[in-house]
């Protein structure tokens, strides 16, 4: 009883540090001091330790000999070749998706479509945010590859708040959903080299982004991002 206690309170702080971390509350620098974050959450020290350890394990946090952990500052170039990886990963994904589908996985995926469709017509960020990471986590679990899964989420906790920064520019939600859109009729139709494609270039025009220099300046004004 006491070992499911501690998991259960281990998982309670693991998700408390995670959303703060993707919230912009835990800026790149924040010290995860356990006696504050055993308080916020009511538990005892010894799930925040286990939990502040998996943060670390995953990359959103390191630690210093001697010292709390801290969240992780990432410099552009890192953000460019962990998503470059993602996008290569993804892309493998959205192939064996393509190959693999059922009907009823077709079906699901033609109406996450509709739905982000309806989502971006009106403007609405934040639910057109949840239908996005819908179609790839359902993609990905098409595809039927645990490593692959747990890489390309690896890679997505990390840069999940820089991500989310650059879905804020102007116009990116509407290019998005056409990216979104030609991903999906390509994996409902079967063609697996075009949907490993346009999975690619969907995350490469991430990549691009932050290669940009005119808009790395305008992303340095964003309280997320905290570059230095």
């Amino acid at each position: 009883m006491q070992q499911t206690a501690t998991s259960s309170d281990c998982m309670k702080v693991y998700h408390y540090i995670t959303q703060n971390v993707f919230s912009g509350a835990f800026q790149p620098g924040y010290k995860l001091i356990e006696k504050n974050i055993a308080e916020a959450c009511s538990v005892s020290r010894t799930p925040v330790r286990l939990a502040i350890e998996r943060v670390v394990s995953e990359g959103l946090a390191f630690r210093a000999p001697n010292c709390s952990a801290t969240v992780r500052q990432l410099s552009v170039e890192d953000i460019v070749g962990l998503l470059s990886i993602r996008a290569v990963n993804e892309g493998l994904a959205a192939r064996l998706a393509a190959q693999r589908a059922t009907p009823e996985q077709r079906e699901q995926l033609q109406a996450l479509s509709e739905q982000m469709q309806q989502a971006a017509a009106c403007g609405e960020m934040t639910v057109y945010r949840k239908f996005a990471g819908d179609v790839h986590n359902t993609i990905i679990a098409i595809a039927g590859n645990d490593y692959l899964r747990d890489l390309i989420a690896k890679i997505y906790s990390i840069t999940h708040r820089y991500h989310m920064s650059v879905m804020s520019q102007p116009g990116r939600m509407d290019r998005s959903c056409e990216e979104h859109m030609q991903i999906i009729r390509f994996v409902v139709d079967g063609r697996s080299r075009e949907a490993e494609q346009a999975m690619n270039a969907h995350i490469m025009s991430i990549v691009l982004f932050f290669q940009d220099e005119s808009n790395l300046a305008g992303l340095r004004a964003i309280s997320t991002l905290n570059w230095d």
